[in-house]
């Protein structure tokens, strides 16, 4: 209260523990120069790590607080005294200054009780500092599972750590079937490089917090959790227990039962099984499963992808029927082949979902990954289906949700995709994923205005996330506003570089013929993201615009490299397929060319994307009048005239009396 500040508090309750065992306070007269010297040393004896230069009794800190008041020096209980390390006018204390700091000594005192004295379950009593009573809790949770603070350089120990705290965020969402909870994982925090509960608080609108802190001393973990009011930073309820790192099964139990605890939730007794279901009886196979599912939860580094897979082996290995392994070890296989494009991954990953359904235990997870290396290879019926099983298995799992939505798009269910992505919304209407992914579906249907509320509404809800920026950018683009896309793209870029904001900002620069700037904006994406095709050959159009055909050249041939390794495990998809069209044109390879536009075509379906690129094939081919006919095709399909007239390559058209016919009169 004199300093103004807590002297030993952290953002972690380890981290306090620590500071308060170890940590010697700054003086106070440091922190505050109205604090006077006598009355610093005072407090300064008060905190000393050896109870032998305490006082030994209240009755002597009362007299040295009188002596204070009367001018004179303390004695610190006769004790020897310590050096006061600062100096300072005396100052005049009243009775109501003894007063309050009396009060503050009894106060540490409960202070200090709350932070050892507890025991391994939830204690919810008035008399603590903190707010711990069932009507301080929100009537409708949102909880950020908190990512988890482990020492440098110890990775099977992170992993493990980072497996426990997104198995345990898993568990936790399942109780929003029948309670008012909704869950932030981990893994999301991470991945928006969110630390602390403030800044979870401003990205997905929660109102809890759950920090998780593990101290491994040899074979022992001492595992603390702490349930945290978002808006206040208070400290609600906590738990800390001792468990050997060789039983994973009690360290989860005891954390998931606490936290369901502390949050009010009166648990059915299919919840408990639910809550300590492990998948295996093997405790050695468990923890190897958290260890790879602390891999994966960064799944887009190669070497975090073929770590799990070692972990998952070794687990498979203890327990070949272990299905809920079996279908993380698909998804370590996927998650290969996005990073890398190895086709091989593909094979692998779809033997092992195959087995995880097959071993009848691996629940919505196994449904799941069959249904995302399906629709990751164009077999979106069979997706449909798999997620279809994977939500009546796990009615609050949002990757099903938005698999199925993403399976019923591709067959053209545009009525039931939309229900499907607005039910995501309904099961986490704090959380902006759900709206982003809603509006990139109105993006694809070429419903901007209706995109643009979803993005706008998903900023609402996580102001301080890039990727809502970074959508609504991409919803200008698509409305042709190339000069206001430029504004949120740049927000965007500066919460979080990413290969598709920097991407989408070179196209906006491109659009604007600030060619320059585009190629810049493009080498930032390439330097992002190499692998991925579509950079490329927007770094090769800018390139060629600006005359430099030589670089063009290279970034072609690149594009179409990648971009063919991706048909290989996907031939139908038509977006592809129209893109190495135009690669191959602006190489003037005519026979490629209409190969591949031939291809997209017929897979495409009549979208007026791809009927637009069918004429920018031929525009690059030198052949107008068939440019000018698939124009027209486009235009009728709905694509709009600005997007034309924009777009550089058809400049040489614009004095053409045919071109002007084809955009006069036109509205949209």
């Amino acid at each position: 209260m004199l300093g103004g500040q807590h002297p030993f508090l952290t953002d972690s309750f380890a981290g306090t523990v620590g500071r308060v065992l170890h940590l010697e306070p700054p003086s106070l007269h440091e922190i505050n120069h109205s604090v006077p010297a006598p009355l610093a040393g005072i407090v300064e004896h008060m905190l000393v790590k050896d109870p032998a230069f305490r006082y030994p009794t209240a009755h002597d800190l009362l007299a040295d607080l009188e002596a204070v008041q009367r001018g004179d020096k303390p004695v610190f209980g006769g004790l020897p005294s310590r050096p006061i390390r600062s100096r300072h006018k005396l100052w005049n204390l009243s009775r109501g200054w003894k007063t309050l700091i009396a009060a503050g000594a009894i106060s540490l005192l409960v202070v200090l009780l709350f932070l050892f004295g507890f025991g391994a379950r939830f204690r919810h009593a008035s008399n603590l500092p903190v707010n711990s009573s069932r009507a301080a809790l929100p009537q409708n949770v949102s909880l950020a599972i908190l990512p988890l603070e482990v020492p440098e350089g110890d990775l099977q120990f992170a992993a493990l750590a980072n497996g426990l705290v997104a198995t345990l965020a898993a568990k936790l969402t399942q109780l929003g079937e029948n309670h008012a909870v909704q869950v932030v994982p981990a893994s999301e925090m991470r991945s928006k490089h969110v630390t602390t509960l403030d800044q979870a608080r401003q990205e997905f609108g929660v109102n809890l917090g759950l920090r998780v802190d593990l101290q491994r001393s040899g074979d022992l973990l001492r595992v603390t959790s702490t349930l945290l009011d978002a808006k206040t930073g208070r400290v609600l309820a906590a738990k800390s227990f001792d468990a050997p790192l060789s039983d994973p099964f009690k360290i989860e139990d005891e954390v998931a039962d606490g936290a369901a605890a502390a949050l009010g939730v009166t648990l059915r007794p299919e919840e408990r099984r639910e809550l300590v279901e492990h998948g295996t009886n093997l405790p050695e196979a468990y923890n190897y499963y958290l260890q790879a599912r602390g891999y994966l939860d960064v799944p887009f580094k190669p070497e975090n992808a073929n770590s799990a897979i070692t972990l998952l082996g070794e687990a498979l290995k203890l327990d070949p029927n272990y299905g809920a392994a079996r279908a993380e070890l698909g998804m370590a296989y996927w998650w290969k082949y996005d990073s890398t494009k190895d086709k091989r991954a593909v094979a692998l990953a779809r033997e092992a979902c195959a087995k995880a359904v097959g071993s009848g235990n691996a629940g919505a997870e196994g449904h799941i990954c069959v249904g995302v290396v399906a629709n990751g290879t164009g077999q979106h019926e069979l997706a449909a289906g798999e997620f279809q099983k994977a939500v009546q298995l796990d009615p609050t799992n949002d990757r099903a949700y938005t698999g199925l939505a993403i399976a019923e798009e591709h067959l053209n269910r545009l009525d039931e995709a939309e229900k499907t992505f607005q039910q995501v919304i309904q099961l986490r209407p704090q959380h902006a994923g759900g709206y982003l992914s809603l509006g990139a579906f109105y993006l694809q249907q070429q419903q901007a205005e209706k995109a643009i509320d979803m993005f706008s509404r998903g900023i609402a809800v996580a102001p301080d996330s890039y990727r809502g920026y970074s959508n609504l950018g991409a919803a200008y683009l698509y409305q042709a506003k190339y000069a206001e896309a430029i504004q949120p793209l740049r927000q965007s870029i500066a919460i979080r570089p990413t290969s598709d904001a920097y991407n989408n900002l070179g196209t906006a620069y491109l659009r604007l013929r600030r060619f320059p700037d585009a190629i810049g904006a493009y080498l930032e994406a390439v330097r992002l993201n190499e692998n991925q095709y579509a950079v490329w050959g927007s770094l090769a159009d800018a390139y060629h615009y600006s005359g430099d055909q030589a670089a063009a050249k290279a970034a072609y041939e690149k594009a179409i490299g990648l971009a063919n390794k991706q048909l290989e495990v996907n031939p139908k998809d038509a977006e592809v397929n129209g893109d190495v069209a135009d690669f191959y044109a602006m190489l003037g390879d005519r026979k490629h060319a209409l190969a591949f536009l031939d291809q997209s075509l017929r897979w495409g379906q009549g979208d007026k994307d791809l009927l637009f690129n069918a004429a920018t094939v031929y525009q690059d081919l030198g052949e107008s009048d068939m440019a000018l006919e698939w124009l027209k095709k486009s235009l009728d399909a709905g694509v709009s005239v600005a997007t034309v007239l924009e777009t550089p390559l058809f400049d040489s058209l614009k004095d053409d009396p045919r071109f002007l016919a084809l955009v006069q009169g036109r509205t949209h």
